[in-house]
């Protein structure tokens, strides 16, 4: 079993992450999500969309992080709230 957790992007490129919703799957990664984006600045490193550019809902491999990477994504500020949900390059 793999784990995941959800990602959202919206249509302009912002990106969410659901950290309530990890869920389990025999697969890797399971279908529709096979289009692949590098993140950085998020506990996973790794995202696959459903869609490759634009609104789309993603997963990504729990904790697919570069070793030593942070592990908790936590705003204390309105500023730092920004920073998070800053546009993803397509």
């Amino acid at each position: 079993m793999h784990k995941y957790v959800p990602y959202i992007r919206t249509a302009e490129g912002f990106i969410e992450r659901v950290s309530y919703a990890v869920y389990n799957s025999p697969d890797e990664p399971p279908a529709p999500y096979v289009h692949e984006q590098s993140i950085s600045g998020w506990p996973e490193s790794t995202v696959f969309w459903a869609k490759a550019t634009g609104r789309s809902v993603g997963i990504a491999p729990l904790f697919s992080a570069t070793p030593g990477a942070d592990r908790g994504v936590k705003a204390s500020s309105s500023a730092d709230i920004a920073t998070l949900l800053s546009p993803v390059p397509d």
